[in-house]
């Protein structure tokens, strides 16, 4: 029996963006969609919290620095990390609901590094003007 408060997480951002995308899946398959279709990502992420979600998992799983060489992605690996959250945080901003975590979902071969947190920790809500504004610890 559940005593406590239970929080919902957002489903399988991973399958959804399968169902919904005309792309094909591959190693880098959802890198590519937040590329390719960055409002499919943030539509995912809105429809989420309109289903209930009160936590986010950002779409980073697949940005490593060994997935991103062998795909060729040019692209810097905290340019990418702070595009996931930017995404998470546009679709959780027009369901308008205001009591959304946002959490990270890294591999073990991406360490959570000063770096990495920095493009991914936000103290944010919706109604920031600056959504990208860094407040919390390093």
């Amino acid at each position: 029996m559940i005593t406590e408060s239970v929080l919902l997480l957002d489903g399988g951002l991973g399958q959804e963006l399968i169902h919904r995308s005309t792309a094909a899946a591959h190693h880098l398959w959802s890198l590519q969609v937040m590329l390719d279709e960055p409002q499919l990502v943030s539509d995912i992420h809105r429809d989420f919290c309109h289903a209930g979600a009160a936590i986010a998992c950002l779409n980073t799983y697949a940005i490593t620095r060994a997935r991103l060489t062998r795909g060729g992605v040019a692209a810097p690996l905290d340019t990418l990390l702070t595009r996931a959250r930017e995404l998470a945080q546009a679709g959780i901003a027009e369901s308008k609901k205001t009591d959304v975590a946002l959490v990270s979902s890294l591999p073990l071969s991406l360490p959570a590094t000063a770096r990495t947190r920095s493009c991914l920790r936000s103290r944010w809500s919706p109604s920031t003007e600056n959504s990208s504004i860094y407040s919390g610890p390093t």
